[in-house]
């Protein structure tokens, strides 16, 4: 989300510098947030928007380390160095857990004083509408507590997970929707039946940008095919990873006539199988808006821009 607002910022270099304006920047525009880096800055944020409220969630220890894991596995980050003073949990577990224990205990002792203004939420005990909406004062729906990524139902739930999507959305997303499940069904044929060179030709200009800017209802619909290929990329049937969702998010915006360049990198990985990792991105105006995840650890050896 940070990065989509600002593209050009490593925010790892202002957290470690405790240059924190440009995050508060974007505190007025949400109502919440979660995940990093804002569970690491809520002294702060508290400091900075009296009134706030936090919500502190909880998890056996084992299982969190082994999701942790499981979802970031070895890849490296600045970030996460910053947090746990190691950038990958492998071989570095108990490091983590320290920083875990630490953080629950630190974010308990700051608010001791002021209890209203924390809810400590422990989610494998089945706490949930209840214990949220009772502390921020508002009604119980009348759904099911959400739990996404499930880990051990993930897969199995996939299609399921699919269709509820779409069910949650508004027709105009709906049509988004379907249109990039096709699409993305398409790319992957592309990617597995031709060579790399055949399928650059939908890409655009090699070693052209597109345009800095585009138009404010260009965006918003840039947006919403952003959305729909994130969302809807991990629970489909068939690979869709960095490349079948750039080539995706390419032939979308051709379709519309919106500019956007596919960037393509490449990083050292040091003790892997695979020496060298390769990722793709796509951005449209300012915004940046598949594989943003970590682009900033690649080096761009080839870009591909129409106008």
């Amino acid at each position: 989300m940070l990065k989509k607002h600002f593209p050009e910022v490593d925010f790892a270099d202002r957290l470690k510098s405790g240059d924190l304006d440009i995050f508060f920047e974007v505190v007025p525009w949400y109502d919440a947030f979660c995940d990093n880096p804002w569970p690491h800055i809520y002294k702060e944020l508290d400091q900075h928007f009296p009134g706030s409220k936090f919500i502190l969630t909880i998890r056996d220890e084992d299982t969190w380390i082994q999701s942790v894991k499981n979802y970031f596995g070895d890849s490296p980050s600045k970030l996460r160095e910053w947090i746990y003073g190691e950038s990958s949990p492998l071989g570095h577990e108990q490091l983590y857990l320290r920083r875990y224990q630490k953080h629950n205990c630190e974010v308990r002792e700051y608010f001791a004083n002021s209890p209203e203004k924390l809810l400590v939420l422990d989610l494998e005990k089945g706490e949930g509408w209840k214990q949220l909406c009772g502390f921020l004062e508002k009604p119980v729906p009348d759904a099911s507590f959400p739990h996404l990524n499930k880990t051990a139902v993930k897969k199995a739930k996939g299609q399921s997970g699919l269709f509820r999507s779409f069910r949650n959305m508004d027709p105009k997303e709906q049509r988004i929707a379907s249109e990039a499940v096709i699409t993305l069904a398409i790319c992957r044929l592309l990617i597995v039946c031709f060579s790399f060179r055949r399928i650059a030709g939908l890409l655009g200009v090699r070693m052209q940008e597109s345009p800095a800017t585009i138009t404010s209802s260009q965006l918003e619909e840039v947006k919403v095919i952003s959305n729909s290929l994130e969302k809807l990329s991990p629970r489909l049937p068939f690979r869709s990873m960095c490349f079948e969702q750039a080539l995706a998010f390419k032939l979308m915006l051709n379709r519309r006539k919106i500019s956007s360049t596919v960037y393509f990198g490449v990083r050292s990985e040091k003790d892997s199988k695979t020496p060298i990792k390769a990722h793709a991105w796509t951005r449209s105006g300012g915004f940046y808006a598949t594989g943003t995840e970590g682009k900033e650890e690649f080096k761009v050896v080839s870009f591909f821009g129409s106008t």
